[in-house]
């Protein structure tokens, strides 16, 4: 049933996380053109624990889920990632 309730886009994007809460793994990162994307600990692909602080730069797949935007494949982005943008 998942499958027909989200439509992933195939370009990467970038932002900075605006909050997330760690207790319930969920968050906002804020993109620099449209509307806040919301982010889930699932998606995030790091080793170690998943979890994002404010201010995080990270790159991201934007999808479209039920109630507007998500992030899927959230990778966070070092200063040498960045460093060309």
């Amino acid at each position: 049933m998942e499958g027909n309730s989200v439509r992933k886009t195939t370009v990467m994007t970038e932002g900075t996380v605006r909050s997330f809460d760690e207790v319930v793994g969920r968050g906002l990162i804020a993109r620099e053109e449209g509307k806040d994307v919301y982010v889930n600990r699932a998606a995030i692909k790091e080793l170690g624990p998943r979890t994002l602080v404010t201010g995080d730069r990270v790159r991201f797949q934007l999808v479209e889920g039920l109630k507007g935007p998500c992030a899927a494949s959230v990778h966070k982005l070092h200063a040498a990632d960045s460093a060309g943008h």
